[in-house]
């Protein structure tokens, strides 16, 4: 079972679009230094193992995406009320 922030990573990445580590750390992490994103990294590498995240490209900087895994997963823990996402905007 994944954990929350792996949920909060999972939730902010799409399949369609690419986003940079840092992007991914201020999004889903609640750390926004180097360390934030050092942490961030580990555990997109750790998605990646899983199979839930991948890299767009081979290019610099890496660009994360979210896997058809990945979105199952994250659909399956929302139905469940395994993940419940937080949207700070929608008021």
């Amino acid at each position: 079972m994944l954990s929350t922030r792996d949920y909060n990573i999972l939730d902010c990445l799409a399949e369609d679009a690419g986003f940079t580590t840092r992007q991914v750390a201020l999004k889903a992490w609640t750390s926004h230094d180097r360390r934030g994103s050092a942490n961030c990294r580990l555990a997109l590498l750790w998605l990646q193992r899983e199979g839930y995240v991948g890299t767009l490209d081979n290019q610099k900087p890496v660009c994360w995406v979210r896997t058809r895994q990945g979105s199952v997963e994250l659909k399956r823990a929302v139905e469940n009320y395994d993940y419940v996402p937080y949207r700070p905007d929608a008021a």
